[in-house]
């Protein structure tokens, strides 16, 4: 027989525990996991775009935590994934999300003469010193992560390496929740509508989700990287020892 029961049922659990955990599910995930509800499977996608508040640009007031989370392609044919990066800023429990999408090979120049390599790093001095840069290191990128890091043009900057360790239901998990909340506002740009089209299909099966692999592996690693198994990191400048020899640059 089949057995139906909600969490709230298990008095063994510690006072405050649902709570917590409903904060990091939208609503639909939590009648599955929390009540004990039968869902049916890919009914409906995890975001809905009416949950982002679409804006015109940043707050200009400074933020507590910013980063920018980069989600690369390894081929930038007209067919395949893009590359994309998430700025994503908190101030005061609400989060401001920028997206950005790029077809570039990671050395050659495209007609614009741009690459990839180069548009990262111009991205990070661009957005400067207090932007945390964050990579995920896989399918090859590991050397990729090697050598923004080691840019001479970056030294002071902070960098995180990340793989992921869960879904990517998973881990977009607690973005949507801060999304279905009202927290997270979008800024619109070339990219913005894209975004949306993409959250509203995302998981489904076949749909593009870079930039929704972004923006979740952005707040991931803003939040402490839930979902993300944390590589090299390279600390705020002047908190740690700096170190001096290309061995002890690539360990840190």
């Amino acid at each position: 027989s089949l057995v139906q029961c909600a969490t709230s049922e298990n008095v063994w659990l510690p006072e405050g525990w649902i709570q917590s955990v409903r904060g990091q599910y939208t609503s639909r995930f939590a009648l599955q996991e929390l009540e004990g509800q039968f869902l049916e499977e890919d009914a409906q996608g995890l975001f809905d775009r009416q949950w982002f508040r679409v804006v015109e640009s940043a707050p200009e007031t400074p933020s507590e935590a910013s980063v920018r989370h980069w989600d690369l392609a390894s081929t930038s044919g007209p067919d395949s994934d893009w590359s994309a990066s998430a700025l994503l800023s908190r101030r005061s429990g609400r989060y401001t999300l920028t997206l950005e999408r790029y077809r570039l090979s990671w050395l050659k120049p495209d007609r614009a003469g741009k690459c990839l390599k180069e548009t990262i790093v111009q991205t990070a001095l661009a957005d400067g010193q207090d932007v945390q840069v964050s990579i995920e290191a896989v399918s090859g990128f590991e050397h990729s992560f090697e050598e923004i890091s080691l840019d001479p043009r970056l030294q002071g900057w902070r960098f995180r390496k990340v793989k992921p360790c869960k879904t990517k239901v998973a881990r977009a998990m607690r973005l949507a929740a801060k999304a279905e909340a009202g927290l997270v506002c979008l800024v619109r740009n070339r990219a913005s509508e894209p975004f949306l089209t993409e959250a509203e299909d995302f998981p489904k099966k076949g749909a593009k989700n870079d930039m929704v692999d972004a923006a979740s592996g952005a707040y991931n690693a803003l939040r402490g990287g839930s979902g993300l198994q944390v590589g090299s990191t390279r600390p705020a400048p002047g908190h740690e020892w700096t170190p001096q020899t290309r061995q002890e640059r690539l360990q840190w």
